[in-house]
């Protein structure tokens, strides 16, 4: 998300000001004087356009950072074009720039930079290789907390380590390459996601359990409705009755031997969260929504683009869906039990979306929710 539309969506200013407040004295131990009024102190340049916040001249770091962000696949005038804007903003950085601020001298570190995310900030400091993450001043902080406590519980190599962490930050190293999403060679973007995988299996084989189906789906429904009531009241929802007929449209199963093999999973497995390293390494990161689901939720959001608005089309309309039993311990499903599969990944897709706008602020999130909800829904109804 850019800086732009954090400030059309939220009181981005004040947030970046006790942010970086909070961050100097939680993590760093100091207090700093912050303003966005000329005066003294270190003066930052808040640049919009690319989502970043540096000194000037900018630190040579940015530019490495920015250049692996837009290396766009697929069109080489999109690619070249990314290019020379990041470069080009890299070494201006004042085009793009909507406003200034200025922060104690002295506490800003050589070849560092600040970067703005949906309810984080990070701090990178390219002289360390180290980058600092903290809450967002004002967001609830269970997304955050759900991470942290993951990935102190569980350590892989397809996992960055945690180097230290706090009640509201941790620090970890920083990533040097692209997201896959940014990867142009077909052959290392084919084994991003074979690696990827093959982690996600990994997680799954060490905590997969199985649980009745029909109390699994009636579980599901009912958070859902739960949840779907507060957001009434909390961000003014008004696409309920479609919630409600999708829901609806899962059929709650009366075999008691089928069962639900679930795990522990990322939540948003999808390429822009998986990351190939200069060393051709894969790591999977941002592991807010990571929780207990179907051995196939991951698998189907990866495969199928379930967060775009063609996914779930495409989800729908595949009668072999053999290709997210990446993780299952059965094969021998029927074509009866394949639309079970299907209406579980919907139940826990709708929670998805649930969590994600709930979790932020006032009524942020829900357009965007409602737009998801209606594109589902046309793909459910018009296939049935």
């Amino acid at each position: 998300m850019r800086i732009s539309e954090m400030i059309l969506r939220e009181d981005f200013y004040t947030i970046l000001q006790d942010t970086i407040i909070d961050y100097y004295k939680e993590v760093l131990g100091t207090d700093v004087l912050f303003s966005y009024d000329k005066g003294e102190g270190t003066r930052l340049i808040i640049n919009s356009r690319l989502g970043f916040i540096c000194p000037t001249p900018a630190p040579k770091g940015l530019r490495v950072f920015l250049l692996s962000e837009y290396n766009i696949r697929g069109n080489i005038i999109k690619y070249v074009t990314g290019k020379l804007v990041a470069y080009l903003i890299s070494a201006f950085p004042r085009i793009g720039a909507v406003r200034t601020c200025y922060i104690t001298d002295g506490l800003v570190k050589n070849n560092f930079f600040i970067y703005p995310q949906n309810r984080t900030i990070r701090f990178f400091d390219y002289n360390s290789m180290i980058v600092d993450c903290i809450t967002k001043s004002g967001f609830t902080d269970r997304y955050f907390k759900n991470q942290l406590e993951f990935r102190k519980k569980y350590s892989y190599d397809f996992m960055l380590p945690l180097l230290e962490y706090g009640e509201k930050w941790f620090r970890e190293p920083i990533m040097q390459g692209h997201p896959l999403a940014r990867v142009k060679e077909a052959q290392k973007y084919s084994k991003g996601i074979e690696d990827a995988l093959a982690g996600i299996k990994r997680l799954a084989n060490d905590t997969y359990k199985e649980v009745n189906a029909a109390g699994y789906i009636q579980e599901l429904k009912s958070q859902i409705i739960w949840k779907v009531q507060q957001a009434i009241v909390a961000k003014n929802v008004t696409c309920q009755s479609l919630i409600y007929d999708l829901i609806d449209s899962v059929v709650d199963l009366k075999e008691e031997k089928f069962v639900v093999p679930v795990c522990v999973g990322h939540g948003d497995f999808q390429n822009g969260n998986i990351w190939v390293d200069d060393n051709g390494k894969t790591w999977i990161y941002d592991w807010e929504t990571v929780g207990q689901r179907s051995v196939w939720y991951d698998i189907a959001v990866l495969k199928y683009s379930l967060r775009r608005e063609h996914g779930w089309k495409q989800f729908v309309e595949e009668n072999n869906l053999t290709d997210i039993l990446l993780c299952d311990r059965r094969e021998d499903y029927i074509a009866e039990q394949y639309i079970f599969i299907k209406g579980i990944v919907l139940l826990e897709d709708l929670l998805f979306y649930l969590d994600d706008m709930i979790e932020l602020p006032l009524n942020w999130g829900t357009d965007i929710f409602e737009r998801n909800i209606k594109n589902i829904f046309k793909s459910i109804i018009r296939r049935n």
